[in-house]
């Protein structure tokens, strides 16, 4: 029945006016809000990512905020991914969420690849690592299990795969115990993918799958490149002895030598 009145003048109104009010809000949040309020505002996020209502364009405006919101939020509060870990697990076990969000679940990957560390967070231990590796190992398993035959199109795009293996990636660089199961879990999810995306897309996981399998092959040199220190900035990786050039003419040279 709601449907009847997507077009009513008031529902055109109201999206045209929302997206403003977010964008104030979320400033205003973020500036002068505390962590606890910050907090909570997460799984609401996260719930109401997938209920929207109104036309197509609003509801890509509204995630495309919710999104910038949840990257400010987890930016400066990087904490609150252990505080929340629940609601967050819970989301990511589900493939389906990705169904009709695919760029809102594809940032909550990217946030857990990147401030899930104890590097943010003293309670980020090697079972909280390993929690939230297993979900997404587990909905990695789901993509490839759930795909079509040969050579039809994959329902999920590439950048959602190349994000997942990325964000599995950098969790084994940091409880290398897991590395055994992602370098099995990339193996099998790249031959699986790339029968079912285009050449030039399956060119680019392929080189990503490898760059990654590469990398984790030197558990040292995967942790300083995949989990670098958070002064990264500070342009330190570039000055000292460890820093990245440094690092990577080291894994080039070390990988030529087992080929040869």
């Amino acid at each position: 029945m709601l449907k009847e009145f997507h077009q009513h003048p008031r529902v055109t109104v109201c999206c045209q006016v929302i997206p403003i009010l977010l964008r104030v809000y979320f400033d205003t949040v973020l500036e002068c809000g505390e962590t606890s309020l910050l907090s909570e505002l997460v799984p609401v996020l996260i719930e109401r990512a997938g209920l929207l209502y109104g036309t197509t364009l609003y509801h890509q405006d509204v995630r495309r905020i919710f999104v910038e919101g949840l990257l400010n939020i987890f930016k400066a509060h990087p904490n609150i991914l252990i505080d929340q870990q629940a609601d967050i697990l819970e989301f990511i076990s589900t493939l389906r969420n990705a169904s009709d969000k695919e760029d809102f679940f594809i940032h909550i990957l990217w946030v857990i690849g990147e401030y899930l560390s104890p590097m943010y967070d003293t309670r980020c231990l090697p079972e909280v690592i390993s929690s939230f590796y297993s979900a997404l190992e587990c909905i990695a398993y789901e993509l490839s299990s759930s795909l079509p035959t040969q050579y039809s199109t994959m329902p999920h795009s590439c950048r959602l795969v190349t994000v997942m293996i990325t964000a599995m990636s950098k969790l084994a660089s940091r409880s290398q115990d897991l590395i055994p199961r992602v370098l099995l879990c990339l193996t099998k999810l790249e031959q699986q993918v790339c029968l079912h995306v285009p050449a030039d897309h399956a060119s680019v996981l392929h080189a990503r799958t490898t760059e990654l399998v590469n990398l984790l092959k030197v558990p040292n040199v995967a942790s300083a490149l995949l989990s670098p220190d958070a002064d990264i900035d500070s342009g330190k990786l570039h000055k000292d002895s460890m820093s990245t050039p440094v690092l990577l003419h080291f894994i080039h040279d070390v990988l030529n030598s087992q080929q040869l």
